[in-house]
């Protein structure tokens, strides 16, 4: 663990320890190196856009930092590769490392960083459906869209977005809606 434990007066208290150099240069090139895949197949140009090491670093450092909090507060709550996407998707949405180039000119760029982290998301979530046999999980388009315009409109906490990511991934079936009436109809004012 990160986090010596240190006693002051008999009580227990624990200090955070980034990781070292080495460890943020290996993540740091992984991303790169996963961003660059990742724009290839979707057909943008990955000399089109960088990263701001700062903040990407900052997202990976507090991603750790989560990752601990959650060892040491949250004992029953396994930690797992989903709550780390969680974690760090939640930090990429709000540092937005991933800066497009002024001369980028695609409409994709608005949304780069929200797309990534819904690449990220999709990639844990296949990855831990077939560790558990579990069939692929398909969004549909409109799921898609809702959810980046959610990672970019709106505030979701890491526990938050942990949720969302668990219940995808854990999802064996479709859920159909219940009532096909609007709203006001299923529920009219008294």
């Amino acid at each position: 663990m990160r986090w010596p434990s240190k006693l002051h007066n008999g009580l227990a208290y624990y200090v955070y320890k980034e990781p070292g150099k080495y460890e943020l240069n290996k993540a740091l090139v992984d991303y790169e190196l996963l961003l660059a895949k990742w724009l290839k197949r979707i057909g943008l140009d990955p000399n089109d856009c960088h990263i701001d090491i700062t903040s990407m670093v900052e997202a990976l450092v507090r991603m750790d930092q989560r990752e601990l909090h959650y060892k040491m507060y949250h004992n029953l709550m396994s930690w797992n590769e989903l709550k780390q996407t969680a974690a760090l998707c939640c930090w990429i949405l709000k540092y937005k490392p991933i800066r497009p180039e002024i001369s980028a000119k695609s409409i994709y760029w608005e949304r780069i960083n929200e797309t990534f982290c819904l690449y990220l998301i999709m990639c844990a979530i296949k990855k831990y459906r077939a560790l558990q046999n579990l069939p692929a999980l398909a969004l549909g388009r409109k799921n898609v869209v809702e959810l980046i315009y959610l990672f970019k409109h709106r505030d979701i906490s890491c526990d938050a977005l942990a949720v969302v990511i668990e219940t995808l991934a854990n999802a064996s079936y479709a859920i159909e809606p219940r009532f096909t009436t609007p709203f006001s109809s299923r529920f009219p004012p008294r």
